[in-house]
């Protein structure tokens, strides 16, 4: 019934959402992971006198044949097994390794980081993060599409292939896949850096956005209040490769563009909506004096 690896390390930490909370306590596992959990916090270590230990020990061993001598010592050979493999799971179901948060194609979901930060991920999402790290790095790798809002605080950083954002506080959009990382500023300031040493750092305010490439090419920061936001529904694109364009609509609606490599070189500036194929496909298309077919999951592009 897990949805993940993580199911049980979010449930031991406190960070399932109150549905997934809802639906594991309605489980038949339940009842057997809550007294398992219950019975190791009682568990303490007793009192130890070495000299009546040993005095025990040697008085019971003398006196006993030596095939009891051996069952008892493995059963207790075995116990001491048992609670040993029960630390141990439990050791490494705790969140002390990472936590991955994914989403799948055209699946929208929203999740709540430890420190109140919102996240809104669009379709074939990544997130990984280290939650123990989390109260002193505020620190987190994306690959996919995500809104985010950020509660303030200490510096909170998303990291990409290409380049990172560093923010405080503050609501932006970012699109990191593959060799493309694409930045909307919704409200506050964002800082936009790429791996590149040669490129400069872009300072994002309210309305700006910026995309950064891992050739030498980057878009400068440019107004965008006209862009719709991506929690309502539509994704933003402004001068980037429509074979990207063309990507985002197989992870949103999934389907398969079978020659979108053909429109890698042209640029696209525009937005479609999330929620309606046909939709979405005169919206990006009309634009680029394009016509197309739909067979099942197929999207058929050529010119006019």
């Amino acid at each position: 019934m897990f949805r993940d690896d993580t199911f049980l390390a979010r449930w031991l930490s406190g960070e399932l959402s109150d549905s997934e909370k809802q639906e594991f306590e309605q489980s038949p596992e339940y009842e057997d992971y809550e007294r398992m959990i219950n019975s190791l916090a009682t568990l303490k270590a007793p009192s130890f006198n070495e000299e009546k230990a040993y005095r025990t020990l040697h008085e019971k061993t003398s006196n006993q044949p030596r095939r009891g001598k051996s069952i008892t010592l493995l059963r207790w050979l075995q116990a001491t097994a048992a609670l040993v493999f029960l630390g141990l799971l439990i050791w490494f179901l705790l969140p002390n390794r990472g936590v991955v948060l994914k989403t799948e194609l055209s699946e929208n979901r929203n999740f709540v980081l430890p420190d109140g930060t919102k996240v809104t991920m669009q379709g074939k999402t990544t997130i990984r993060f280290l939650p123990k790290r989390w109260p002193q790095e505020r620190s987190l790798d994306l690959e996919g599409e995500a809104f985010f809002q950020v509660k303030p605080g200490s510096t909170f950083t998303i990291k990409s292939q290409v380049g990172k954002v560093v923010v405080i506080g503050t609501s932006f959009n970012v699109l990191a896949r593959d060799s493309t990382l694409a930045v909307q500023c919704i409200y506050g300031k964002v800082k936009v850096i790429s791996n590149s040493q040669k490129a400069r750092p872009y300072l994002l305010e309210q309305g700006d956005f910026a995309q950064l490439y891992t050739s030498t090419e980057h878009s400068p920061p440019k107004a965008a209040k006209q862009f719709p936001l991506a929690q309502q529904g539509q994704s933003s694109f402004y001068a980037a490769s429509f074979e990207e364009v063309l990507t985002k609509i197989e992870t949103q609606f999934n389907v398969v563009v079978p020659n979108k490599e053909k429109y890698h070189s042209r640029r696209f500036t525009g937005v479609f909506r999330n929620e309606d194929l046909e939709l979405a496909l005169n919206m990006i298309c009309i634009p680029m004096e394009l016509k197309y077919r739909v067979v099942q999951d197929q999207v058929y592009l050529e010119d006019k």
